[in-house]
């Protein structure tokens, strides 16, 4: 009995040390884990800081990108969806297909302010605001092409008021006769523009 009275004194002063190594392994783990995920925390945002900063520094470096505001009534994987939709929309005869970013988009007017398009936004579109740059572009005429755009008049798209004489893209006269014949308004001869001459060349750029 007594053997026995010693092994019960040694089994429950073993299990006491074992639960205490148990526990400051225990509180030793957390510290390292906690020290650990701050780390990837801090780690994290400052990855995160980096790549917000490098973004902002991308966006400002293109100084030709002129925004406009844009009617979108569909966004479609492919130009035969596209165009099957318009197609079966009477309403939308002055409406273009613009691609860009693998996607082909429906636009039936682009203007250079907000409120001219939301005056037109009925139930089935909206405003979509956009970027138009002709900075990777080597011709000098696509380069300005944004900022022509942007002009208030259809009189006023030239490439004519610089300090340097710019030859138009081709065809640029008589695709603005062509598509004033359809309809004399600025906002959707802007737009055929832009769909005709981003088609035609790649280095014209259109984001959000």
């Amino acid at each position: 009995m007594k053997f026995e009275s010693r092994n019960n004194k040694k089994m429950l002063l073993l299990s006491m040390v074992h639960g205490v190594i148990i526990g400051v392994a225990g509180v030793f783990l957390f510290f390292i884990a906690l020290h650990f995920f701050d780390g990837q925390a801090e780690k994290q945002v400052t990855n995160d800081k980096k790549t917000a900063s490098k973004t902002t520094t991308t966006a400002k470096a293109d100084d030709k990108a002129y925004t406009f505001y844009a009617q979108q009534y569909g966004v479609f994987s492919s130009e035969q969806s596209a165009t099957e939709f318009l197609g079966t929309n009477p309403k939308l005869y002055t409406s273009a297909i613009v691609s860009f970013g693998g996607q082909y988009f429906v636009w039936s007017a682009v203007g250079t302010k907000e409120k001219e398009i939301k005056e037109r936004v009925d139930k089935d579109s909206f405003v979509k605001k956009i970027s138009f740059s002709g900075a990777k572009c080597e011709s000098p005429a696509l380069v300005e092409m944004p900022k022509v755009l942007s002009a208030s008049k259809v009189s006023k798209f030239t490439f004519e008021g610089g300090k340097k004489k710019i030859d138009p893209p081709s065809k640029w006269a008589s695709n603005i006769e062509a598509v004033s014949k359809v309809s004399d308004d600025i906002l959707v001869i802007r737009l055929q523009l832009i769909s005709h001459y981003t088609a035609q060349n790649k280095c014209l750029k259109i984001g959000f």
